[in-house]
């Protein structure tokens, strides 16, 4: 709330990201208003000639929040809290679900402050449909754990309900990308739970089987509302034309040579994920960075803690374009490859996904960590990926001084909290402390690379009020009964006029 208190208070919103005040703005505040007057808005005519609304996947349609929002507030005030609400619903996913699989307090609060202060801090939180998959993936995950250790009927079946409808705000977030992301994640996890009751005894394979086809049915069957309009509708969409007919369209249009299907702004260095070492920006903080492998110490956790660690892997790997510049010609016969090869970037959001859920169950592992030698073990792997590798690796920025600092302040908090567990408050405090000190170095900074994947977030200089009111062109169109069309069709084919976006999902 800190670091957004400019959107919460202040009355500002950021152009930062471009798509706030063009897209995710108009499109919501429509919806706000057409369920205000108590109709379902199946129809926006004030869009390129009318065009289907709820239909759409980026509309908002039955996407809770927006729905919520912006029906019972100003559109002005709905957008900044849009804003303000998605990392606070990811840090609380992660303490739910870190809670629900017992660790202790201080380790689910450091898993949930390292999510949503990285959310908050960078970039990450003002792509708004990444922001809500990441926030409702975690919700999901934390009502999924609570559904598999339901020992009632009554209570499993409201846990099941509630993990379906988190899941659905996923696809209401982002239905290509994000959604495969939260339903990738999700079934790794349930598919763990599934082995773990098995293992401990707790069911049967069979009962254990039938919960995880249960879970998995559920989740299209309690989203119907929002899902069958948009797959009526997906035929006649850009989604369901996919990026490379898109490519071939533009160039039959434009007169343009056919674009590669990978856009040149997804293209990065293997080593992104060392970024998240670098501040200001997406930045883990050490204490997170130290104990980010710890789990796999101990015994309770290992299974969970593998689990991630595979999702994460798989996640990063499909990331890098070079992997999916070698995919593309042995998956472009499969459904909607194109949209994987387009913008492979996207996956780094499974990374970001479980790398909190790691902090947590490592915190916890430390604060049960054992002799000396057992703790030391549990630092190995952390420091060598990012501290050792990164120093190898000679990327630029590799080591802030927010980095050395936190380093030494995260090692006085080990040692600590080793030799006296009760002080385990120390380590969240920690984390506290050195994100919110990224995020406040960031937003004093001018615009600039600073090694992290994901740039720092700016301090939002927009008026919201004002942006809505009324201009002098929209009260000259809307005084007048003049028609208007949306497109020269002897301009279609002027560069810069081209009828589809190729670049854009």
């Amino acid at each position: 709330m800190f670091l957004f208190r400019d959107y919460a208070f202040r009355g500002l919103v950021t152009s930062q990201h471009g798509d706030i005040l063009q897209q995710w703005l108009p499109f919501f505040c429509h919806l706000g208003g057409t369920l205000r007057s108590g109709h379902i808005p199946t129809f926006n005519p004030y869009m390129m000639g009318g065009v289907p609304f709820g239909a759409d996947p980026q509309t908002g349609w039955m996407y809770l929040p927006a729905m919520l929002l912006f029906t019972i507030l100003p559109c002005a005030l709905a957008i900044r809290w849009f804003i303000v609400i998605q990392p606070i619903l990811a840090g609380l996913g992660v303490y739910w679900f870190l809670r629900g699989e017992g660790t202790n307090r201080p380790a689910a609060t450091a898993g949930g402050l390292v999510l949503a202060l990285m959310m908050a801090d960078s970039h990450i939180g003002l792509e708004l449909p990444f922001a809500g998959t990441l926030a409702w993936t975690s919700l999901s995950l934390a009502a999924a754990g609570r559904f598999t250790r339901a020992q009632r009927i009554t209570p499993r079946v409201a846990w099941l309900a509630l993990m379906a409808l988190a899941w659905g705000q996923i696809a209401a977030a982002h239905l290509s990308h994000g959604l495969v992301i939260g339903t990738g994640l999700l079934i790794f996890y349930l598919a763990y739970r599934s082995v773990a009751l098995v293992r401990s005894g707790a069911s049967g394979a069979l009962f254990a089987s039938g919960l995880f086809v249960l879970a998995l049915a559920a989740l299209p069957m309690v989203n119907l509302a929002g899902l069958l309009p948009r797959l009526a509708y997906l035929p006649h969409t850009t989604l369901g034309l996919g990026y490379k007919k898109l490519s071939e369209l533009d160039a039959q249009v434009s007169g343009r040579p056919l674009r590669p299907v990978l856009r040149e702004s997804a293209r990065f260095d293997w080593y992104w994920i060392l970024g998240l070492a670098s501040s200001p920006g997406a930045y883990l903080g050490a204490v997170a960075m130290a104990l980010s492998f710890a789990g796999l110490w101990l015994k309770r956790l290992r299974g969970l803690t593998i689990t991630l660690l595979v999702f994460g892997a798989l996640s990063y790997l499909l990331s890098l374009p070079a992997l999916a510049t070698r995919l593309s010609p042995h998956i472009e016969s499969l459904p909607f490859a194109d949209f994987y090869v387009h913008v492979p970037a996207r996956f780094r959001y499974g990374v970001v996904a479980v790398l909190p859920l790691l902090v947590g169950l490592g915190v916890h592992a430390w604060c049960h960590g054992g002799s000396w030698r057992r703790r030391i073990a549990m630092l190995v792997p952390g420091v060598a990926l990012w501290w050792v590798w990164n120093g190898v690796v000679g990327r630029p920025f590799t080591f802030p001084k927010l980095l050395i600092l936190g380093s030494v302040l995260a090692a006085a908090a080990l040692v600590a909290t080793a030799w006296r567990p009760s002080l385990a408050w120390i380590l969240p405090g920690v984390v506290l402390v050195e994100l919110l000190a990224n995020g406040i170095i960031g937003a004093s900074l001018p615009p600039r690379h600073t090694g992290s994947p994901w740039s720092p977030s700016l301090p939002p200089m927009i008026s919201a009020a004002d942006y809505m009111r009324e201009g002098g062109l929209a009260r000259r169109i809307s005084s007048g009964d003049g028609r208007y069309v949306t497109l020269s069709p002897k301009g279609q084919n002027v560069p810069g006029r081209r009828v589809l976006l190729v670049n854009r999902g």
